[in-house]
């Protein structure tokens, strides 16, 4: 009996870029992340934590509506979301926090159509979190 290995990232009809397809979502979120986690210190907290990362889940979403209006009222809905959820006094910085993270998911991968459908972080101790992402084909109109 002879066993046949599917090509992963192949899909009929369609052509992807191999950067895109080798590329996996956790690592992007993970790099968009960066300034938000480098702002939390060595030993951060699980829950500030997950909720930077949530925010990047949610702008690099937001980041992948391709109509320009609905983008723009999406995000505002995504910062005053973020932005009540906010620890009391930190309200500016958040905000910087949320804009560089969107700016950073619109510039990046732009081909890339794949929406995070689900996002957990998971933590390992001593500072180190792993990032697991589930992706849906998306990006289509709002």
């Amino acid at each position: 009996m002879r066993l046949w290995k599917r090509k992963r990232g192949r899909t009929p009809g369609r052509t992807i870029d191999r950067e895109v397809q080798r590329a996996k979502l956790s690592a992007m979120i993970i790099a968009i992340a960066g300034p938000w986690i480098e702002r939390l210190g060595p030993d951060p907290p699980l829950p500030a934590v997950e909720f930077a990362y949530q925010t990047c889940g949610a702008a690099w979403n937001a980041s992948r509506v391709q109509d320009a209006m609905a983008r723009d009222e999406i995000v505002r809905q995504l910062r005053d979301g973020v932005l009540s959820s906010a620890p009391q006094g930190a309200e500016t910085e958040v905000r910087q926090l949320f804009d560089v993270l969107y700016e950073r998911a619109l510039a990046a991968w732009p081909e890339d159509r794949r929406m995070v459908a689900n996002l957990a972080v998971v933590d390992l101790g001593g500072g180190s979190f792993r990032v697991d992402v589930a992706s849906v084909t998306g990006g289509s109109e709002a």
